[in-house]
């Protein structure tokens, strides 16, 4: 059995596979983070490019993050699903969306960013590192 983390789109048209351990796994509380996600928080982690896989058509959409730095969403074309983004100031790495795990347990958060912009209703586990700007472990 791999240790891969598989995970996909709803519709199934799109499946990824990444290798490696994550460098780190987070709850995002950015207004990009929520629009996104549709919820108060995106929750990702970050996975090494070198071991990612896609099979199925992308669609992508760039935009400039908290740091200014490119962001690039990918997702679904057909059902819209948001998959994983790509970082311009964070090289070698994935960042895959915890929404499309195959085994969402595989997800283990241990910090939340952009803390300060969270709605006053989304009570995340105390016991997490927080920061209320991006975290510096990029």
């Amino acid at each position: 059995m791999s240790d891969a983390i598989g995970g996909g789109c709803h519709c199934g048209a799109v499946r990824y596979e990444a290798a490696g351990e994550p460098g780190f796994s987070a709850h995002c509380q950015c207004a990009d983070c929520r629009k996104f996600s549709g919820s108060a928080h995106k929750s990702f982690m970050m996975m090494p490019a070198g071991g990612f896989t896609v099979t199925g058509q992308v669609s992508a959409y760039d935009y400039a993050g908290g740091s200014g730095a490119v962001i690039t969403h990918h997702f679904c074309p057909a059902c819209g699903s948001g998959l994983f983004s790509k970082h311009a100031g964070v090289t070698g790495a994935v960042f895959l969306y915890a929404s499309g795990l195959d085994d969402p347990e595989r997800f283990r958060p241990t910090m939340a960013v952009y803390t300060k912009s969270a709605p006053s209703w989304d009570h995340l586990d105390p016991a997490l590192t927080t920061h209320e700007e991006g975290s510096r472990k990029r």
